[in-house]
C-alpha cells in the first residue's frame, strides 16, 4: 500500500509538472459548451416539435439568404456631371433622305462654343438608293488630312450627275457617327453646302422635299439589351427617335423639321468594375415652312447637368457567411427559449392539477 502511494504521488507530480498538460487543463476550464452526458437529459414531445419547426426556419431563412448572394442588385445615383466619358460626345446617326439624293445632301454642324461646320467629314458614309429604295453605291466621307481641303464641285459635269439623281427621284441613306464637343448645339441635314449651285439644281427651295425616316439616333455607346436591362429602362430611352417618318404632304410646301433633343448623361459600372458612358434623351419635335428659308431636319441638343449612374452590386461571401451564423445562432435560440416556456408551462398546469 505504501509502495502504491508512493507510486502514485511521483505520477502526479510529474503530470502537474508537465507543461503542455497544464496548458490543455486550463483551456478545458475555458469550455462555455459543456456537454451534458445524454442519461442526464430528457426528450420531450414538445422539444421535437420546436426542433423540426426550427430546421424548417433555418433552411427557408438560409435560402432566401442564398438567393440574396446570388442576385446582382443594380443601384441608381443622380450626380452632378464631372465630364465622365471625355470633352467630346459621339452621336450615332442612320437617317434615310426619301426624296434628296446623296448628290445634294449635306450635313452641318455648329454649337455654343462658336464650331461651325459644313458638310462634315466624319465617319460617314452617303449611300445612294434609288426610288425603291435598292442599293446604288456608297461614299465614304473622309476626313481631311491637315492642310488639305476639299473644294465642292461646280462643274456643269458634276450639276448634270447631280440633276440626274434628282429626276431619277434617288435616295440617301446616311449613317455613321460624328463626333461634338459636349456643349449645347445643333447639326442639320440639308442641302446648305450646295448653296451656289441650288438655283441651278432647283427651280425653287419649295422643291427641295426633305421628307426624312430616322433608322436610329443615339449618343454615346450603343447601349447593348444587356445594360438597357441593368437600367430598369426600355430601348426607347436611350433612343426615342428610332424608326420616326415625316413625309411631306402631298401639294404642299416643303417644311423644315426640327427636333429637340434633352440629353442626360448616363454611365453603367459593372461587377467588373468596367464602365460605359450612353446617353438618355427626350425628344419633342414639328415643322414649320418658310418661303426664305432652305428646307433642312435640325436636330438641336442640349446637355443635362447631372449624370446618372448605375452602379452593378452584390452581397460579398463574408457577409452571407455572417448572415448564415445568425439565422443558426438566432433560431436556436429563440427556439430554446421557447421550448423553456413550454416545459415550464407544462410543469405549472400539471403541478395545478
Amino acid at each position: 500500500t505504501t509502495l502504491f502511494r508512493s507510486a502514485r504521488s511521483t505520477s502526479n507530480a510529474e503530470y502537474m509538472g508537465d507543461p503542455v498538460a497544464k496548458m490543455l487543463t486550463k483551456f478545458r476550464a475555458l469550455d462555455v459548451y459543456r456537454k451534458i452526458p445524454q442519461d442526464i437529459s430528457t426528450a420531450t414531445l414538445s422539444g421535437g416539435v420546436v426542433s423540426i419547426i426550427s430546421f424548417i426556419f433555418m433552411a427557408v431563412f438560409f435560402l432566401s439568404e442564398f438567393s440574396a448572394f446570388l442576385r446582382v442588385e443594380t443601384v441608381k445615383n443622380t450626380l452632378i456631371d464631372v465630364n465622365r466619358g471625355g470633352d467630346k460626345m459621339k452621336i450615332n446617326i442612320n437617317v434615310t433622305m426619301t426624296n434628296l439624293p446623296c448628290g445634294v445632301l449635306s450635313l452641318d454642324q455648329q454649337d455654343a462654343m462658336g464650331t461651325h461646320v459644313m458638310d462634315v467629314k466624319a465617319a460617314l458614309i452617303k449611300r445612294r438608293l434609288t426610288q425603291d429604295g435598292k442599293y446604288i453605291n456608297q461614299e465614304l466621307l473622309r476626313i481631311e488630312s491637315e492642310g488639305e481641303s476639299e473644294e465642292p464641285s461646280h462643274s456643269d459635269a458634276h450639276v448634270d450627275e447631280i440633276k440626274q439623281q434628282i429626276a431619277n427621284k434617288e435616295q440617301c441613306q446616311l449613317y455613321g457617327f460624328i463626333m461634338v464637343n459636349k456643349v449645347p448645339g445643333n447639326f442639320h441635314i440639308s442641302c446648305h453646302a450646295k448653296g451656289p449651285i441650288l438655283h441651278r439644281l432647283y427651280s425653287s427651295i419649295n422643291d427641295i422635299d426633305v421628307s426624312h425616316h430616322i433608322h436610329h439616333l443615339s449618343f454615346g455607346d450603343d447601349i447593348n439589351s444587356k445594360l438597357v436591362k441593368i437600367s430598369g429602362q426600355t430601348a426607347e430611352a436611350f433612343a426615342p427617335l428610332d424608326d420616326r417618318i415625316h413625309t411631306k404632304e402631298a401639294g404642299g410646301s416643303s417644311p423644315s423639321y426640327e427636333y429637340y433633343i434633352k440629353v442626360v448623361p448616363t454611365t453603367f459600372e459593372l461587377l467588373d468594375k468596367s464602365n460605359f458612358y450612353g446617353y438618355q434623351f427626350s425628344t419633342n419635335d414639328n415643322k414649320q415652312a418658310s418661303s426664305n428659308m432652305v428646307p433642312a431636319i435640325f436636330f438641336r441638343y442640349d446637355l443635362s447637368p447631372v449624370t446618372v449612374k448605375y452602379t452593378q452590386r452584390k452581397v460579398g461571401f463574408l457577409h452571407f457567411l455572417v448572415q448564415i451564423c445568425a439565422i443558426i445562432g438566432g433560431v436556436f435560440t429563440v427556439a430554446g427559449i421557447v421550448t423553456g416556456i413550454i416545459q415550464k408551462s407544462a410543469a405549472v398546469v400539471k403541478k395545478m392539477s
